[in-house]
């Protein structure tokens, strides 16, 4: 999904759906600056509808929450190593 255009795209496949979606956009920029050029202003600033936009906001948030709770996690698992000098009793 491209936010910024309000433009969405499918398929089987990540990879396949990110290669729709570009070619959408690059679709939707050139027919704005050459067909609807008149409009291009309007066109090229429209938004996705509030709703979804806090959506996406919400998955991203998600996301990186789950990142830095899985590096605060493995930080926790690491073993450091410890050195015991002459006069410390372990």
């Amino acid at each position: 999904m491209c936010i910024d255009l309000c433009l969405a795209a499918q398929a089987d496949t990540f990879h396949a759906a990110r290669q729709k979606l570009e070619a959408q956009i690059l679709e939707y920029v050139e027919d704005a600056l050459t067909i609807d050029k008149a409009f291009a202003d309007d066109l090229l600033r429209r938004k996705a509808p509030l709703r979804q936009r806090l959506e996406y906001l919400a998955i991203v948030t998600m996301a990186r929450l789950h990142l830095l709770r899985r590096k605060l996690g493995h930080a926790f698992r690491t073993t450091l190593p410890v050195h015991v000098g002459k006069d410390c009793h372990a």
